[in-house]
């Protein structure tokens, strides 16, 4: 494992903890300590596959598979999904009054759940290494890339996450990207250099929670919060030598 925190490491449950919404854990819940912790996950565990099932290995090898165990950051994003939840009656008996009053149609929450899990998230070696310690700063997203929105953004797709534009690779040519958990909840089409979401067309007088490039298919998701997203595993990976000159995810 790889410890980002130089403190005492203390392997005892929190029972604050423990009182979160068990549905909001990730399978492997992130260790009750303070530190920031990058575990190593073999590839050839049904987790290390789970994980990348999801890229192209016919133009790739994996580098490495590390599980992101951060529990400042997984506070507060399981309070926050729990809370989105509740709010839009995706608790089991829970009721919403803000649910039953807003005309919510199938492009307002995605799926039957607030969250969306596996989303990827390509960036540089530094980048990565410092959201799995202070997790995603919309403050640090490009203005330049900025096409759905002001925020971290985040690809269905693995492949479109591998574009040398967001995963630059490192002096070695190995590439980072982050597989990842975002709360989505209610979603709006995004538009350029949009800072926030827009407001719902209904009588909550409450913002959308994320933008998307299109509210019938995203595929790519933008979210305006620093604890709307978690991220789960660090991939890095190398583009194989006979796949040099491949163009298709540069």
């Amino acid at each position: 494992p790889k410890d980002f925190d130089d403190d005492e490491q203390n392997d005892d449950s929190d029972d604050d903890d423990d009182d979160l919404d068990c549905r909001c854990r990730p399978s492997s819940s992130p260790r009750p300590h303070d530190s920031a912790l990058l575990v190593d996950v073999s590839a050839t565990t049904k987790e290390g596959k789970e994980v990348v099932a999801h890229f192209d290995l016919d133009y790739y090898d994996v580098v490495e598979v590390s599980r992101v165990e951060n529990l400042q950051l997984w506070r507060p994003y399981a309070t926050k999904k729990l809370t989105i939840a509740e709010r839009d009656g995706k608790v089991k008996g829970s009721s919403s009054s803000e649910q039953q009053q807003s005309s919510t149609t199938s492009s307002d929450v995605y799926g039957n759940s607030v969250e969306r899990y596996p989303v990827f998230h390509g960036t540089t070696a530094e980048a990565a290494m410092k959201i799995c310690i202070e997790g995603f700063n919309r403050d640090f997203s490009s203005s330049t890339h900025a096409q759905h929105g002001r925020g971290p953004y985040f690809a269905v797709d693995a492949q479109q996450a591998c574009f040398h534009t967001y995963a630059k690779p490192d002096k070695d040519g190995i590439q980072h990207v982050l597989v990842s958990r975002i709360i989505a909840g209610r979603v709006a089409k995004g538009s350029p250099g949009m800072m926030a979401p827009p407001f719902r067309e209904d009588k909550s007088q409450r913002r959308y929670d994320a933008t998307v490039d299109d509210v019938d298919d995203p595929q790519i998701f933008v979210t305006y919060s620093d604890n709307q997203a978690y991220p789960a595993y660090l991939v890095k990976l190398k583009r194989k030598m006979n796949q040099a000159n491949f163009v298709a995810c540069d």
